[in-house]
């Protein structure tokens, strides 16, 4: 079977100009491969700033990435909602967080946010921004046609209005800033929108870069229908009637007919009724073996040879023999019984995970009094990874010796948590601008292939690979380009990297190294495991570099100058981290309930 539905196809221009009307940029998300997060369809953001300022340190030009990074956090956030509910939830919560920015008078910020969710758009503004909607070769301004798109208003604050409506197969959508290279050749730029194709449209607006101070920052989306295989389901179906289901019944009455003179009617002349009925199968009996059976009882090997003792004669050495023989025989069939007939497969699978774990856990015991921390450790963490995902009771004993043990080593001290509405300003800037770092490096667009982990100082990205590190300048600047930044050789391993001035980096086996302008200054050992749920992280003015653990809700707090571990704090959450980010002397994070936390340093 196949399923209909619209499907936007999306097309990016981007010119960036010479910069006289600021800066601007584009984001476009969908889950398409995500079934609980498809029905949301796709979001879509064009972003204008110009001027100069900060808040709270942050640069003003983090905006656009920081409203587009929220946007996408909180639309996706709750699958149980609606579209037009998790649009207007997260313009709700994009206005808590970056009310400051818009205090600065010399910054005026202009964006877009529209979605496309099926046969629904959903649009709202700050500022300047257009957007049209080419149809039957004729075009509509969006934002002001109350006959076809309903106005309302959800807020007294930036983005209050939400302007919602249909979408048919056909239309086409351009959504941009209105540059005033654009707005000078608007008619133009719609009379091709409703008469050329969706490519000889985007062509035209492209061979416009060559004009002086051409900028353009639009979405070109095309909406088409696209058809998706369901799998149809097939009832069972009944069986068919067979030959040797048919039986003939016959009643007294049907074939003892009796002629009028009292004698019976021959049989081979008496005609019988036949009726189809369904025979039931007979019952399927075991086939019983006669060696192992007898009087329909199985004779028990054990029991077969304790009979031929006669318990008369235990006096004499040989019958003694065999009954000791016969004993130890019926206990080992009683043993293997219960460990290998009565026992499930999944109950002897967790008995050996039980038994590894606590083999792990002495193991990891004398490591550590041999003062092999990395050692003792890594065995600790393997239990954990194995044990977890049993919440049975039989190993509950068996986990809280594991935990305790890791205490130990970690030097473990409780930390409480404390529920926050949002990030500060720079927080939530600096996590934007990261993310969006990330999607241009996976994007191919900053021509690192093997990128492992990035960090941010001052508004530059270093980018750690497999064999170097990159740093990129000015990273929110339109034309940033990435150089390689290592000079020395790089600590085989490297796994995570923080910058605070100097360049730290951390290996699979807790080595540390730090560089500066590209050498290597110093190596020492942590004795720490990071992976694939740690995250590194520090800051300019803090001597700590924190290890979080985002499975294991823990935060390892290391001493910059020398490696050596100064205390490790317990979140006391078994959720896992998301969103990790670093604050002035704070650690900010969110769970997959969608809330954010903050703990103190």
């Amino acid at each position: 079977m196949e399923k209909i539905y619209l499907k936007p196809s999306v097309q990016e221009i981007l010119h960036p100009g010479a910069g006289k009307e600021g800066s601007s940029d584009l984001f476009s998300y969908d889950f398409e491969s995500d079934p609980s997060k498809r029905k949301f369809g796709n979001l879509y953001l064009v972003g204008n700033i110009q001027g100069e300022g900060s808040v709270d340190g942050a640069d003003a030009s983090y905006a656009i990435n920081l409203v587009a990074s929220l946007a996408k956090r909180e639309y996706y956030a709750h699958p149980d909602s609606d579209p037009k509910e998790s649009f207007a939830n997260a313009l709700k919560k994009i206005n808590d967080v970056i009310e400051e920015f818009f205090k600065n008078k010399n910054t005026r910020i202009n964006i877009g946010i529209f979605t496309i969710a099926g046969e629904h758009i959903f649009i709202s503004k700050l500022g300047k921004f257009k957007i049209v909607l080419s149809r039957d070769e004729k075009n509509i301004d969006i934002l002001n046609n109350v006959a076809l798109f309903d106005k309302v208003e959800t807020q007294e604050k930036e983005f209050s209005n939400i302007v919602s409506g249909k979408i048919h197969e056909g239309d086409r959508i351009l959504a941009f800033y209105p540059a005033r290279s654009l707005t000078s050749r608007e008619r133009t730029i719609k009379a091709a929108l409703a008469k050329s194709s969706p490519e000889q449209f985007t062509e035209k607006i492209n061979g416009l870069k060559g004009k002086e101070d051409f900028q353009c920052a639009a979405f070109h989306i095309t909406i088409e229908k696209t058809k998706e295989e369901v799998p149809t389901y097939v009832p069972p179906q009944p069986q068919e009637l067979k030959p040797d289901l048919e039986v003939t019944l016959a009643t007294q009455d049907e074939t003892e007919e009796k002629k009028p003179d009292g004698t019976e009617t021959p049989k081979d002349q008496v005609k019988t009724k036949k009726k189809s009925v369904v025979k039931e199968p007979p019952e399927e009996v075991p086939h019983i073996i006669p060696s192992e059976f007898s009087l329909g009882r199985k004779q028990n090997p054990a029991v077969k040879l304790l009979r031929g003792i006669r318990f008369n004669s235990l006096s004499s050495g040989r019958n003694a023999a065999v009954l000791g023989l016969g004993l130890v025989v019926v206990l080992g069939l009683a043993f293997f019984a219960k460990s290998f007939v009565l026992t499930s497969p999944e109950e002897r699978q967790f008995n050996a995970m039980l038994e590894e774990a606590e083999g792990n856990l002495k193991l990891a015991k004398s490591k550590a009094s041999q003062n092999d921390i990395l050692g003792a450790r890594t065995l600790l963490l393997t239990s954990i990874a194995t044990i977890a995902a049993d919440a049975r009771t039989d190993s509950g004993s068996v986990r809280n010796e594991i935990y305790s043990a890791l205490d130990q080593i970690d030097q473990a001290v409780e930390a409480s948590p404390v529920s926050v509405d949002s990030l500060p300003p720079k927080v939530a800037a600096d996590e934007s601008l990261l993310e969006t770092e990330w999607e241009k490096i996976r994007a191919g667009s900053r021509g690192i292939s093997d990128a492992k982990d990035v960090a941010l100082y001052e508004n530059n990205v270093y980018v750690l690979s497999e064999n170097t590190i990159s740093k990129i300048a000015e990273a929110s600047a339109p034309k940033s380009v990435s150089t390689t930044w290592l000079k020395d050789p790089l600590v085989s391993q490297a796994r995570h990297i923080a910058v605070d001035g100097n360049v730290f980096v951390i290996s699979d086996s807790g080595a540390l190294v730090s560089y500066f302008k590209g050498k290597k200054e110093t190596e020492s050992q942590t004795y720490l495991t990071p992976s694939s749920d740690t995250i590194l992280l520090t800051s300019k003015d803090s001597t700590s570099l924190y290890l979080v653990h985002r499975v294991l809700g823990r935060i390892h707090v290391v001493n910059k100058a020398n490696g050596s571990l100064e205390k490790t704090l317990k979140l006391g959450t078994m959720e896992p981290l998301l969103n990790v980010t670093l604050g002035e002397n704070k650690i900010f994070f969110s769970t997959p309930d969608a809330r954010i936390w903050m703990v103190g340093l």
